[in-house]
């Protein structure tokens, strides 16, 4: 059996490997130091491959499945990962810029201290998974949904937000600088039209939580350890569990700077 990889725009070879599956001589390729530029490796089915340090340019992913696969400290130039799916998988510490995700699942999967710049991420779904220390400047979300999943420590920085959905998800520490939110919700209820929707404050109480506050159309709501609602119902909780101690005073203090934050970014 001989194997080949070839580019994806003029057809001609650019690596091939007789006597082997097309997974042990992709596999064999990267770590012989090949470098992709314009690779065709559609329709691709990458579950299982272990590698690292890959190198792949302007190359084509699409339609592809990555179950229970790593892709650790690899790097994807201007590549397309459209009507792909990541399940299980893991691209720690990769970059992935100027890249394509259109209509893309990840799942259960992991993508820290990984950049994923100037990227699309156009009706895409992120489930269960976890981007920490990440960034995404300049990228593109519209008609995307975020559910129970992780972005701590990560920005977005001139990034768009169309139609999109954050459910369950953490963003503590997280940045939005000069990132636009269109239509778009947070626990289900729609975020406003303010320059700075996200706000975060720590350590707090005894046990140095972060205060996550969101300005939504129904009003400011707060996710801090396991509460999740509204500045009324955190001042109910807050009294139940501290009176007036000093983590309720501190706790307090917060919320007085919520409010003003709010106020004074009104689009």
């Amino acid at each position: 059996m001989k194997f080949e990889i070839k580019n994806w725009i003029t057809g001609k070879v650019m690596f091939t490997l007789e006597g082997a599956d097309w997974k042990l001589a992709f596999v064999a390729a990267v770590k012989a130091g090949q470098e992709f530029k314009e690779a065709d490796l559609t329709e691709k089915d990458f579950s299982g491959i272990k590698l690292t340090g890959g190198v792949f340019y302007n190359s084509s992913f699409d339609n592809s499945s990555f179950y229970n696969s790593s892709f650790d400290n690899s790097r994807f130039y201007n590549s397309s990962f459209d009507n792909s799916s990541f399940y299980n998988s893991s691209f720690d510490n990769s970059s992935f810029d100027n890249s394509s995700f259109y209509n893309s699942s990840f799942d259960n999967s992991s993508f820290d201290n990984s950049r994923l710049d100037n990227s699309s991420f156009d009706n895409s779904r992120f489930d269960n998974s976890r981007f920490y220390n990440s960034s995404f400047d300049n990228s593109r979300f519209y008609n995307s949904s975020f559910y129970n999943s992780s972005f701590d420590n990560s920005r977005f920085y001139n990034s768009s937000f169309y139609n999109s959905s954050f459910d369950n998800s953490r963003l503590d520490n997280s940045s939005f600088d000069n990132s636009s939110f269109y239509n778009s919700s947070f626990d289900g209820l729609k975020i406003s039209k303010t320059p700075r929707p996200f706000l975060f404050i720590s350590p707090l109480g005894a046990d140095q939580h972060q205060l996550m506050a969101v300005s939504t159309v129904k009003g400011i709501r707060l996710k801090t350890g396991c509460f999740s609602g509204s500045v009324p119902e955190f001042i109910a909780a807050l009294k139940k569990k501290h009176g007036d101690n000093d983590v309720a005073k501190e706790y307090q203090a917060a919320l007085a700077l919520i409010e003003l934050h709010f106020k004074l970014w009104v689009k």
